[in-house]
């Protein structure tokens, strides 16, 4: 097996560091440690509602949960960030609001895209198995 492989390659001129949001703060892709009862606990809810049939809906499913959880962590972070804008005065700092705003709110949007497609598909999924409304007739908003 080549472990080399599983290195992600950063230039040299970059800083190791930067890349650290990547595997432990906010895109992260996958599920941090602190966070795995909470997908365990959401994971069960999901297939206790959704009852996939399948691997390709099970897959599903584990994503809307993973997803799920990454939302929560997305808006723990924006609370978090939003806090350190604010001075002990009182003060406001207007850019780095903005900045935080618009960054995180970006991951959002992107979040909640991913989040109502694959519901979206494992609505199609279940309506083709004679289970569920038919999907086409749901009308998903992307601006929220």
């Amino acid at each position: 097996m080549n472990h080399d492989l599983d290195k992600t390659v950063v230039p040299r001129h970059v800083d190791p560091r930067s890349r650290n949001a990547v595997k432990h703060g906010l895109t992260a892709r996958h599920v941090l440690d602190e966070e795995m009862e909470a997908y365990r606990a959401a994971l069960a809810e999901l297939q206790a509602q959704e009852e996939p049939e399948g691997p390709v809906e099970a897959a599903l499913v584990e994503r809307i949960a993973m997803l799920c959880v990454r939302v929560r962590r997305a808006a723990q972070i924006e609370a978090q960030a939003h806090a350190r804008c604010y001075g002990e005065d009182g003060s406001v700092d207007l850019l780095a609001f903005q900045h935080v705003a618009g960054n995180i709110g970006r991951y959002e949007l992107a979040l909640g895209r991913a989040l109502a497609k694959a519901q979206h598909e494992l609505e199609r999924l279940k309506h083709r198995r004679g289970i569920g409304d038919d999907p086409g007739a749901t009308v998903i908003d992307f601006n929220w």
